[in-house]
């Protein structure tokens, strides 16, 4: 996610905090959703990205009825009130743990 230019550091993660995280408590079949701020790196540079927002769902049957959802339709339009629209972008991924 890309935060709006406009919108201070702090109210960007409130909202991901309360409204964005509370749409998405809502999603049918998800199992978990983590958000990941970014900081800093260690030159003290600001990467570009301001976060990432991961469900995790069961299956990919799961995956496909939870996103089917007016809940999950409701938590992939919000984002158009704090972020940096054309920027965000959504990827399904396979998580291959290796540690």
């Amino acid at each position: 996610m890309y935060r709006k230019q406009d919108k201070p550091t702090e109210e960007f993660s409130d909202h991901r905090r309360t409204t964005q995280a509370g749409l998405a408590r809502k999603i049918p079949g998800a199992n978990t959703y983590t958000r990941s701020h970014a900081s800093t790196d260690p030159a003290g540079e600001t990467p570009s990205c301001a976060g990432v927002a991961e469900p995790t769902f069961e299956n990919e049957p799961a995956m496909t009825d939870g996103f089917a959802s007016d809940e999950a339709g409701a938590t992939v339009a919000d984002p158009a009130n704090f972020t940096e629209e054309p920027r965000t972008q959504v990827a399904i991924i396979e998580e291959v743990r290796i540690i």
